[in-house]
């Protein structure tokens, strides 16, 4: 499942045309960059509602649990299609069990360790986001790393849900080592859509289709006689 990392509605709408994205997925530093905070949240989400999207993230914030419960309470209230994001800390943990107990769905965001991923199967998390160019920023591998959550979470059911992507490269390493979901921002998308080389090739088809067609009439005039 391809996700976009965005809270610019015009740019979803245009790639989610492509087909190939399933959702969406926001934190409050990918709102910082539009200039919004965690009150747009409703209106982002009545705007992506509105597109064929399975899954839609927001995620919840605050110092303590309380503060973070009801931040969490109040993005499930938005509708069904909609997972929680919760960071996988010590306050993250409580909050994940409390919305756990009724029934809201969540997501383990800002991982960076396996035993993480023990924590959100261990939770009943619909998933875990582990952050792959971070994860190198601090000098692991993150295909090791993600990849061995991937094997953790095995027939769990639990979504290994691989964000902070920086290259089409290395979508294309974690899909080959079994990850299937991913959130990507605007700028990798449409690295992955708008591939050069693909491009170029169909440039290429457009030149001698209409090379050959221009001679079309030509052709028509010294059809031999049957």
């Amino acid at each position: 499942m391809l996700m976009l990392d965005t809270a610019n509605i015009d740019k979803t709408k245009e790639l989610v045309r492509t087909g190939l994205f399933k959702g969406v997925t926001t934190n409050p530093t990918i709102l910082a960059r539009d200039g919004l905070d965690q009150d747009a949240i409703p209106g982002l989400y009545a705007e992506f509602a509105k597109l064929p999207f399975e899954k839609i993230f927001f995620q919840a914030i605050g110092y303590t649990p309380g503060e973070m419960l009801a931040s969490g309470l109040e993005i499930a209230a938005l509708g069904r299609n909609v997972i929680v994001k919760v960071p996988a800390s010590r306050v993250g943990y409580e909050v994940v069990t409390e919305l756990h107990a009724r029934g809201i769905p969540t997501l383990l965001t800002a991982a960076y360790h396996p035993t993480q991923a023990m924590a959100a199967q261990e939770l009943g998390c619909w998933g875990i986001a582990p952050y792959a160019g971070r994860l190198e920023d601090l000098g692991h591998d993150p295909v090791q790393t993600i990849t061995t959550m991937v094997d953790i979470l095995h027939g769990t059911g639990v979504h290994t849900f691989a964000a902070s992507l920086r290259s089409p490269d290395i979508v294309g390493i974690l899909g080959a080592r079994g990850v299937t979901d991913f959130t990507m921002s605007v700028e990798i998308a449409e690295k992955i859509i708008d591939n050069p080389h693909t491009l170029a090739a169909v440039d290429a088809f457009m030149r001698d289709a209409e090379s050959m067609a221009r001679r079309a009439p030509h052709r028509e005039r010294h059809r031999p006689r049957r």
